[in-house]
């Protein structure tokens, strides 16, 4: 999939230049690439390969056999198996032609990427700001310490004892926890494996905090998540933001259960 998903490169090469893939021309270094450019241009591939493969029946026949093999190994019923399955690669089926799914496919992914990028640039922005509030009010008051990603630690350190972590690691493992939350996955496992190599955090707090921060239940994701329903599906967007909260903290306690049974 990896492989695959290298020639999204070539496209948005072609495209923005370097802005996509940080490779400039001549003797310049190397940049890291743009995000946005680099998630559209992946997006847009990925959903046009889906397209492509639905509108052929080849991916509903892949769909079927992963279902039944989940079927299988998990216990799961034959309804929740394929909704798993199809979670994937949903998408638009039932063209006409072949042309016709990848025109149609390609300007509505454009949208879906517009939209992703839009709320996570807003989503950031405003953690940004949030977190220069409370530095400015911690600053008047004389806290140095209070940043949201501590704010949030605080907040999770009773989670984080009863996911069987001691007491003495348990600011540790909660500032983690917050900082997943507050920003994403990626930036807490580069905090989990700093703290590791220092050896800070025992093999079972490593353990549980590599379950607990599995997951994409965070503000930034919650944020992508909502700019995908709003291209997909706009008039659904208020029922969406309803519920949208409610889908992050189960998101959660579905990432702090496998801690807990990891631990």
């Amino acid at each position: 999939m990896a492989a695959l998903m290298t020639f999204a490169g070539h496209g948005s090469r072609f495209v923005f230049g370097y802005l996509g893939t940080g490779k400039m021309d001549g003797n310049l270094p190397e940049q890291k690439p743009v995000l946005a450019f680099t998630v559209a241009s992946t997006l847009v591939f990925f959903g046009l390969l889906v397209s492509v493969l639905c509108h052929y029946g080849m991916l509903q026949r892949v769909m079927l056999v992963a279902a039944r093999l989940m079927t299988v190994t998990l216990g799961t019923t034959s309804c929740e198996s394929l909704c798993a399955a199809s979670n994937v690669v949903l998408g638009m089926c039932g063209k006409r032609s072949v042309l016709e799914t990848m025109a149609r496919g390609m300007t509505a992914l454009v949208m879906l990427a517009a939209n992703v990028v839009a709320c996570l640039l807003g989503f950031m922005a405003c953690m940004a700001l949030a977190d220069a509030v409370l530095v400015y009010l911690g600053g008047l008051l004389g806290w140095q310490f209070l940043t949201l990603n501590w704010l949030m630690g605080r907040l999770f350190i009773p989670l984080a004892l009863a996911m069987g972590v001691s007491l003495e690691e348990c600011s540790r493992v909660a500032s983690l926890v917050g900082l997943k939350t507050a920003l994403n996955e990626v930036v807490a496992y580069g905090q989990l494996s700093d703290l590791v190599q220092r050896g800070l955090l025992s093999p079972r707090a490593e353990m549980v905090c590599t379950f607990a921060l599995c997951g994409f239940s965070n503000l930034g994701a919650l944020g992508v998540q909502l700019g995908a329903y709003a291209a997909l599906a706009p008039e659904r967007l208020p029922d969406c933001s309803r519920v949208a909260m409610r889908a992050l903290i189960a998101g959660w306690v579905a990432c702090f259960m496998t801690a807990c049974t990891a631990g």
